[in-house]
């Protein structure tokens, strides 16, 4: 999810009328499940683009002349979340997801870090993204992708003011390749959202309860991208 910064109400009342006329076009990709169906002695690497930082989404029936009241009230908040960092938790994904293909495999694994990473989502099983670089660089027989899309928290507004309080949100999505033909072995776009218990709006204890919730979002997020490989679906009628 992209956070645009409008410098005038004309360029917002394009945005919107752009998002309005394209919704209508975007279609959700199908989940492709995992089958653990890979080959023995295979290299797979392992591409882990660096976490978004924290973001506020704030939603509902908000006019152009309302949205800039609105940044400002909850500014402090904002600023508390640049302050938030993933890296370390979103670095144990990989491992985890390392341990369970090793524990049932001899296959070799590789690491790639990189700090921004965006993929198109797959057209009936086909990734349509070139990892020929990471083919070619590290040797691999197949690539694991994954990126943490949004974090941070929603909050719904009516004019100047919320009608609820805010919830902690994360999603990650990834794929993973084989790159002898392109065709997507697992695809996942998982979403979390998770409840802030009062107090959440306490500047003194640097927001304890709401940065508590979206670590722990964040966590959950991940957990089902790990529980994919942990309970693979065994593949029905496979070629």
């Amino acid at each position: 999810m992209a956070i645009i910064k409008f410098e005038s109400t004309k360029y917002l009342f394009m945005f919107f009328l752009l998002t309005t006329v394209l919704s209508g076009c975007v279609s959700i990709p199908k989940p492709i499940a995992f089958t653990s169906n890979i080959p023995e002695n295979q290299k797979i690497g392992i591409l882990i683009g660096k976490p978004v930082a924290a973001r506020v989404n704030f939603t509902g029936s908000i006019g152009l002349l309302e949205l800039p009241v609105i940044l400002a009230v909850n500014s402090s908040l904002t600023t508390h979340l640049t302050t938030l960092t993933f890296d370390s938790e979103f670095s144990r994904l990989p491992k985890r997801i390392r341990s369970i293909l090793e524990k049932n495999k001899s296959v070799e694994i590789e690491y790639i870090p990189v700090d921004t990473l965006a993929f198109l989502a797959h057209k009936e099983g086909i990734s349509q993204n070139d990892y020929s670089i990471y083919k070619d660089k590290y040797n691999l027989n197949y690539l694991l992708v994954l990126q943490a899309a949004w974090i941070g928290i929603t909050r719904p507004y009516y004019s100047i003011m919320p009608t609820a309080p805010p919830t902690a949100n994360a999603s990650i999505r990834g794929e993973l390749v084989d790159l002898s033909n392109k065709k997507v072995l697992w695809y996942r776009e998982v979403a979390t959202n998770q409840a802030i218990p009062e107090p959440w709006d306490e500047k003194e204890t640097r927001y304890a309860n709401l940065t508590d919730s979206i670590y722990l979002a964040f966590n959950q997020a991940m957990d089902k991208i790990a529980i994919d490989f942990q309970y693979p679906k065994e593949a029905v009628n496979r070629e």
